[in-house]
């Protein structure tokens, strides 16, 4: 894994402090294991290497990431496990994806399952790119939703209702 995308993800980790944390990747990076070492968090590895694996019993976490492993798959085995990550057992997703492997999982794939690049400023690089998930950011609330103007107050002294 490159450093780049080993330092964003630090540098995220970081801010968020999850206490739970799950890692789908054939190898641990070392500066996220110090990491977690040097903090509460819970850390769970993960080796996905076939569809056969199940990530059923995993049970659910706070921060859920895949690298190195979606490339590897076919695109519909990497749109299931990016699904059920996302639907059962992560608050915050995010997910490495690299476009310059043809034919598999790539980054309108991400986009068409409700996933946000993390540093759109490199759109369109050959290098790989995090794309992450989160409600938040997915269906944030709209304005007219809320306690303040859900009766519509600055017309209660002009009209009777």
């Amino acid at each position: 894994m490159k450093s780049t995308l080993v330092q964003a993800l630090v540098q995220r980790l970081e801010i968020e402090s999850p206490e739970t944390l799950l890692i789908i990747a054939p190898k641990l990076p070392r500066q996220i294991n110090a990491l977690c070492g040097n903090s509460n968090c819970q850390l769970k590895h993960v080796e996905f290497d076939s569809t056969d694996s199940s990530i059923t019993e995993l049970g659910r976490f706070d921060f859920a990431v895949v690298f190195d492993t979606l490339e590897s798959m076919s695109i519909k085995s990497a749109e299931q496990l990016v699904s059920r990550l996302r639907d059962i057992h992560a608050k915050l997703l995010w997910i490495a994806v690299d476009d310059g492997i043809h034919d598999r999982y790539c980054s309108k794939d991400a986009i068409s399952q409700g996933m946000r690049m993390v540093a759109p400023e490199n759109f369109c690089s050959t290098e790989p790119q995090w794309y992450e998930f989160s409600l938040k950011f997915y269906k944030p609330v709209p304005q007219w939703l809320n306690a303040e103007q859900w009766a519509n107050p600055q017309r209660w002294d002009k009209e009777r209702w």
